[in-house]
């Protein structure tokens, strides 16, 4: 049925079919997108392209401490991370000394106190939580959940 067509004939109808295919591919989804490019003037480009570089420079400078290194904002997670550090200080050297239930209460009061943006936190269920643990780790067996709850002021 087919005999009358040559391999070289259906290579070329096949790239022929391809290219045309995809030529209305770029068609349809790039042109919106160069002709996009084009109603913005050349001009505008270039200035909106100085202002964003001025507000990354300014955001640069705002962020740089004395000692000319770059600080960002401080996150939730690092102050997360500073208070387990704390934490498993405190109960390093509580174990060293007496594991009396009041001091245990007051330091670990002390420590959540100074970091009162934890407290409304969506952090705190699991920092109760590693608290216990650590206590439990460290042979600390008054500590429970609600306890460690009770201690956020």
């Amino acid at each position: 049925m087919l005999t009358h067509i040559t391999w070289t004939d259906y290579f070329r109808f096949s790239v022929l079919a391809t290219l045309v295919y995809y030529l209305l591919l770029l068609l349809k989804f790039y042109l919106p997108t160069l002709q996009g490019r084009r109603a913005v003037s050349g001009n505008a480009l270039i200035a909106d392209a100085d202002h964003q570089d001025s507000a990354l420079n300014h955001d640069i400078m705002d962020n740089l401490t004395p000692a000319g290194g770059i600080e960002g904002p401080v996150t939730d997670y690092e102050t997360v991370e500073e208070m387990i550090e704390r934490v498993k200080s405190t109960f390093g050297r509580v174990v060293g000394s007496d594991k009396d239930q009041e001091t245990v209460t007051q330091t670990l009061t002390t420590i959540l106190r100074d970091y009162p943006s934890l407290k409304e936190s969506g952090f705190r269920p699991a920092i109760n939580e590693f608290i216990v643990t650590e206590a439990r780790q460290q042979g600390i067996e008054f500590l429970h959940e609600e306890n460690v709850n009770g201690l956020w002021p």
